[in-house]
C-alpha cells in the first residue's frame, strides 16, 4: 500500500492517502464504490486502480501465512442435460428428460489449494442467513483441518474471495468477519467470473451431475454429492493457477478476451456471421 500511496501522492496530501488506504483495509475492499452525491471525484481512474491493485499484493506479502478460499453459489435442476450428442449419421441424437423441471437446488461451495473444502445445498436461492450458516460451517471445517495437520508457527489467516453480489456485502456478513479475525474477505470486480476459479469447479461439477441423469430431486442431491467426490485436488489447483494467470494482465489494465469468439477470431470483422446468398 505504501507504493500505491507514493504513486497517488503527487496531487494529494499524505494524510488523505493514508485515510483512503485505512478505509480500504478496514472494509476489505479491492474496488471503489460507485460515485454518489454532488461531490467531485477525489482520485483519477489511474490512482484508484493503483490503490485497488496494491490491496492484493499487500495480502500476498504478509508475513503471517494465509490461504485463499474461493466461494460462490450455483444452481442445479432436473432438466439440464447435455445439449450435444452422437448418433448414427443421419439420425438425430435424442435424450430423455423429466416431464417436470423441479425446483432449483442452490449449492454454495468453497475451494482452495486443498481442494473442495466445504459445500452446502438448499432448495431455492441463497440469502444472508444461509450464507452465515455456510460461513460457520466453513470456519468449523478449517479449524478441524488446522487441528489435524501438524502445528504451524503461526495460525494461518483465511481470505475469502468472492463476487460482489449484494448479500455478500450485508451488514450481518460484515459483522461475521469482524467477529472472526482469522477470516477476511475480498470482493472481485464486477463482470469478472474468470478471476474466480470456483466457476470452473461448478462447470465440471454440473457435467458430472448431468451425466448421472437424475430424474427426481432425491436423485439430484445424491448425484451432486457423488459428482463432487469425483473432482480431484489437482483439478482445483489447476483452476486456481489458470485464474491467477489473469491477475498480472488485469493489474496491467489489459483487455482480456473471455468470450470464445473473441479468442478464436481476435479480428472483429472475422466474427461477423456469414451472409447466406
Amino acid at each position: 500500500m505504501r507504493e500505491a500511496g507514493q504513486r497517488v501522492q503527487p496531487n494529494l496530501s499524505r494524510f488523505t492517502v493514508a485515510s483512503i488506504i485505512r478505509t480500504f483495509r478496514e472494509e476489505n475492499r479491492t474496488q471503489r464504490r460507485p460515485p454518489g452525491g454532488g461531490r467531485l471525484r477525489l482520485l483519477s481512474e489511474e490512482q484508484e486502480r493503483e490503490l485497488v491493485n496494491m490491496r492484493i499484493f499487500e495480502i500476498e506479502g504478509r508475513p503471517v501465512p494465509h490461504e485463499m478460499i474461493f466461494v460462490d453459489e450455483a444452481g442445479f435442476n432436473l432438466t439440464k442435460r447435455r445439449k450435444r450428442g452422437r448418433n448414427i449419421i443421419g439420425h438425430r441424437a435424442i435424450v430423455n428428460v423429466p416431464g417436470q423441471r423441479g425446483g432449483n437446488v442452490t449449492m454454495c461451495a468453497a475451494i482452495s489449494q486443498r481442494g473442495v473444502l466445504h459445500r452446502h445445498a438448499v432448495l431455492g436461492p441463497y440469502n444472508t442467513m444461509l450464507l452465515l450458516a455456510f460461513l460457520d460451517g466453513l470456519r468449523q471445517h478449517m479449524f478441524q483441518l488446522d487441528y489435524r495437520e501438524p502445528a504451524q508457527p503461526e495460525q494461518p489467516h483465511y481470505v475469502v474471495v468472492w463476487d460482489n453480489v449484494s448479500f455478500h456485502r450485508a451488514a450481518l456478513i460484515r459483522d461475521w468477519f469482524t467477529n472472526n479475525p482469522r477470516f477476511s474477505n475480498i470482493f472481485l470486480p464486477a463482470y469478472s467470473p474468470f478471476l474466480n476459479p470456483i466457476e470452473e469447479l461448478f462447470s465440471a461439477w454440473r457435467w458430472k451431475v448431468y451425466d448421472r441423469e437424475p430424474y427426481v430431486r432425491v436423485h439430484l442431491l445424491q448425484a451432486m454429492e457423488e459428482a463432487c467426490l469425483d473432482i480431484s485436488v489437482d483439478a482445483c489447483q489447476g483452476w486456481i493457477r489458470h485464474a491467477r494467470g489473469f491477475y498480472p494482465r488485469c493489474l496491467a489494465g489489459a483487455n482480456i478476451a473471455c468470450d470464445v469468439d473473441e479468442i478464436l477470431w481476435p479480428d472483429p470483422d472475422q466474427r461477423q456471421d456469414a451472409v447466406v446468398g
